[in-house]
């Protein structure tokens, strides 16, 4: 028996759209209002972002990407470049 599966890589989570996440979160029964409160985040923030109405590239409309699952999380980090080595 082979530990191969054991050493594969994480896949990461694939991105939702604004629509994917809109539909996920009434899927789960919950409105732009609590996901807001549950998480922490701005009601403003998480409305733009469903909307589309912000890139979320920076503060508190990142924040409520990142919690929706349309951005990555900037705190997993991950291997994305070649390392090199020297010598």
């Amino acid at each position: 028996m082979s530990t191969r599966s054991s050493r594969r890589k994480p896949r990461a989570t694939p991105l939702r759209t604004a629509e994917q996440a809109r539909e996920w979160l009434r899927s789960n029964g919950l409105s732009a209002s609590q996901f807001a409160r549950d998480k922490g985040l701005s009601l403003d923030a998480v409305k733009e972002v469903l909307n589309g109405r912000s890139k979320a590239n920076f503060g508190k409309a990142h924040a409520a990407a990142v919690a929706l699952g349309m951005k990555p999380n900037p705190e997993i980090t991950t291997l994305s470049h070649k390392v090199t080595r020297r010598g």
